[in-house]
């Protein structure tokens, strides 16, 4: 699914509105990250989508990272993304920041799991930034005035935030290779 760059700059402009997003992934890893989000036009799915893209890096991050916890992940009680997390996050082999969004991302998709009929507009928006560029903070007027978009818009930013985040930092800075979500 590979794009040329011209292609792929306008997917990435489409997904999230600038242009430096492209930077922001390995760019196959990234093009099909985004266009499984633009496919979507249901925020519920699209939270289900980042959360399971989040997860796949977690569980080789476990499995390369961590042997010895891997090996413990097929007991039931640490199958779960809060036992996951524990354990990739407290390996400090993740910035605070990523994992503090990587948990708060986990949050969402389990207050959606408690209530398909999920209050976006109430959503924690203090999600960590890299880069340091983007408040999600000033997308919450809109999301109360129910803006078209806003919602998919914000969670989009949330996807970058997560997936594109430790995608980055896995495969810069853990050398790990990427593989298509």
């Amino acid at each position: 699914m590979g794009r040329a760059g011209g292609d792929r700059l306008t997917l990435w402009d489409s997904a999230f509105g600038i242009e430096s997003m492209s930077d922001a992934f390995d760019p196959d890893v990234g093009d099909q990250f985004a266009e499984r989000l633009l496919l979507l036009d249901d925020s519920l799915a699209c939270v289900a989508t980042i959360h399971l893209c989040v997860e796949y890096w977690i569980n080789r991050l476990i499995c390369e990272q961590a042997p010895m916890a891997a090996d413990l992940l097929g007991r039931p009680e640490l199958r779960g993304m809060n036992a996951k997390l524990a354990i990739v996050c407290n390996m400090s082999i993740l910035p605070a920041g990523l994992c503090r969004n990587v948990q708060k991302l986990n949050e969402l998709k389990a207050r959606c799991a408690q209530r398909l009929d999920v209050d976006f507009t109430q959503m924690d928006l203090a999600y960590d930034d890299p880069e340091g560029n983007v408040n999600l903070e000033q997308f919450r007027d809109r999301l109360i005035s129910g803006e078209e978009d806003t919602a998919k818009a914000v969670l989009r930013w949330v996807g970058l935030f997560t997936f594109g985040w430790l995608s980055r930092h896995c495969v810069e800075e853990l050398g790990m290779e990427p593989q298509e979500p």
